[in-house]
């Protein structure tokens, strides 16, 4: 059965404001997680998938919001962030299905390698900012749709204080399916191997009116049939 969360306030948790174990699916809409210990909403396990909408998620001590690279889809109206510890949303790595990720006015945090699959496609909304925690890759075997636009572009950096070259490996398609979009993104500090974007065996990806700085090797990697 699904939890249903609503209209509540989690506050002064000695933990987190809402720790979720495996295999749960929670629906928690405008709800307040505020004042608590560690994480306002923390979901332990890729097995659980929490739906989290319209929600306030203020002055906790660690991150706002720790979840799945596939649950990113499944956060969406107007969220609230401010004054945690890290006003950033955590996500360990998962394989990812069909969905959008909203620009929620916080970056999105990687902490672990991902991989759009076969058959599905992600879509990044304008104005989102994705940062990757350590040496991690973005794989995509489906498609990828990250379309900015002029006045806000989506970015693709490291979630380093200071960050260097080859801080994060690459965004790489590899037999991705057609229709594959990267228009006004910016890609940074990247490229530990080979290169910060890398195409290999696929010819469907087009690539516009981007940025590609500060790489650990190439900027852009082209190799087989691309």
């Amino acid at each position: 059965d699904t939890v249903t969360i609503s209209h509540c306030s989690v506050t002064h948790s000695g933990t987190a404001g809402l720790y979720i174990r495996e295999y749960s699916q929670p629906v928690i809409s405008n709800s307040s997680f505020s004042d608590n210990t560690t994480y306002g909403i923390y979901g332990y396990h890729s097995t659980g998938h929490p739906f989290i909408s319209d929600c306030a998620i203020q002055n906790n001590g660690s991150y706002a919001i720790h979840v799945f690279t596939d649950d990113l889809k499944d956060i969406t109206g107007t969220m609230t962030i401010s004054g945690n510890g890290y006003d950033e949303i955590f996500a360990s790595g998962a394989n990812v299905d069909t969905g959008t990720w909203l620009d929620h006015n916080v970056p999105y945090v990687i902490g672990g390698d991902f991989t759009v699959i076969d058959g599905d496609t992600l879509t990044i909304a304008s104005g989102t900012e994705i940062k990757f925690d350590g040496n991690r890759t973005m794989s995509v075997y489906g498609a990828l749709v990250a379309d900015g636009t002029p006045t806000e572009h989506i970015t693709f950096t490291s979630h380093e204080t200071s960050p260097s070259p080859g801080d994060w490996k690459y965004l790489i398609f590899y037999e991705s399916e057609p229709g594959c979009l990267l228009d006004y993104c910016d890609f940074s500090y990247g490229g530990s191997a080979s290169g910060n974007i890398r195409l290999q065996n696929t010819d469907s990806v087009t690539i516009s009116n981007c940025s590609v700085t500060h790489s650990g090797t190439a900027g852009l990697y082209i190799r087989e049939y691309s």
